[in-house]
């Protein structure tokens, strides 16, 4: 097969996808990409690739032991509240607490980890998160609002390559215990849980994703992952006892781009897009949704500075990579209204990670 045929092929499958807007259905999100505003399915190269893009396990130049990688991401009116408290997030009723406490606030905590191992065309890992949204309106009869989400799942990614590297084709199962709750309740409900008020599920999901490199300069790259193959539903018992399955989680596609430019030996650029979600239906208003621009500058491999475009709103973020351990700091705006009145939610998120 060609190197053209191998291009011309995934880009005339995504020409009759239909553009529209949805819900970010994305499973992992990290701070290096939402630093460069979201966009990531072409530019990640570190063991966080088994999560958003197993082509990209192709890319890896060394093997990653990852002992500890801790990732706390909010805004500053829930910093405010909670302080240093960053596992208040796990509990729904101590969000609900929150919020009580400070009603016209946009309440947004997210923390999450993932261990792993990872080589070249091989990962596997231990990844968990609780992610908290939330919000209040006293004049309504049930005036709080949340949508909480806590997964543990086990990832296994692999991956193939073909010409020389040019091409790569990679994919991902996971095994996810889904802790989930959704809707508007009381404002002073004691008993609040996911086990009485929400729901929990085990549930297998699958990514495929492709990377096509042009052997030219600055590499330009195109990807594609096909996540949630199929559809994953969360039907399997979990944990608790709860009533009900999670929602569930619709097969998305998503695409991108990267170029590769290098100023000298020991500095280069990233430059890259994506558009989120193409199977989705006409869900969101805001047209930018799903339009993710972004750059990296490298710097001796040690120091990274990151910008771009995350629905419309300005990102931003730098990195220290040493041999041990890296410190990622990223701030981002997401849209949290709705068709008739755009609103920002400013958001921050700090990562540590120590591996070997």
């Amino acid at each position: 097969m060609s190197f053209l045929r191998l291009i011309i092929i995934p880009i005339s499958i995504l020409i009759f996808v239909e553009f529209a807007q949805a819900r970010d259905p994305i499973f992992y999100k990290g701070a290096r990409g939402l630093g460069m505003g979201g966009a990531h399915i072409s530019a990640v190269n570190d063991e966080t690739t088994v999560l958003i893009n197993p082509a990209a396990l192709g890319k890896l130049r060394g093997k990653y032991f990852v002992v500890d990688d801790i990732e706390i991401e909010m805004n500053a009116d829930t910093q405010s509240l909670v302080g240093f408290d960053y596992l208040r997030g796990l509990y729904p009723q101590k969000v609900l607490d929150d919020v009580n406490s400070q009603p016209d606030i946009i309440y947004h905590l997210k923390s999450q980890v993932f261990l792993s191992y990872a080589m070249r065309n091989f990962s596997v890992g231990l990844y968990g998160n609780a992610i908290a949204d939330a919000s209040m309106d006293p004049a309504g009869p049930t005036p709080f609002n949340i949508d909480y989400r806590n997964d543990v799942a086990f990832v296994l990614g692999f991956n193939k390559r073909f010409m020389e590297g040019r091409f790569k084709v990679g994919a991902n199962v996971r095994a996810i215990n889904r802790r989930e709750l959704k809707g508007n309740f009381s404002n002073f409900n004691p008993s609040l849980s996911v086990s009485s008020d929400g729901a929990e599920g085990v549930g297998i999901a699958s990514d495929i994703g492709i990377q096509i490199a042009a052997p030219w300069k600055a590499l330009p790259t195109l990807s594609a992952v096909l996540r949630d193959v199929g559809g994953t539903k969360y039907s399997i018992d979990g944990f608790s006892d709860s009533a009900s399955d999670p929602e569930v989680t619709e097969m998305s596609l998503d695409a991108g781009f990267a170029l590769y430019p290098i100023s000298h030996n020991y500095s280069r650029f990233t430059i890259t897009g994506e558009y989120r979600d193409l199977l989705s239906g006409n869900d969101l208003k805001n047209d930018m949704a799903k339009y993710h621009l972004g750059f990296e500058w490298n710097s001796y491999d040690w120091f990274f500075l990151r910008g771009g475009m995350n629905q419309g709103y300005w990102t931003a973020g730098i990195e220290f990579a040493f041999s041990k351990f890296q410190l990622q700091i990223a701030s981002f705006g997401e849209e949290v209204g709705d068709e008739l009145e755009k609103k920002e939610s400013r958001n921050f998120s700090l990562k540590f990670t120590i591996r070997f």
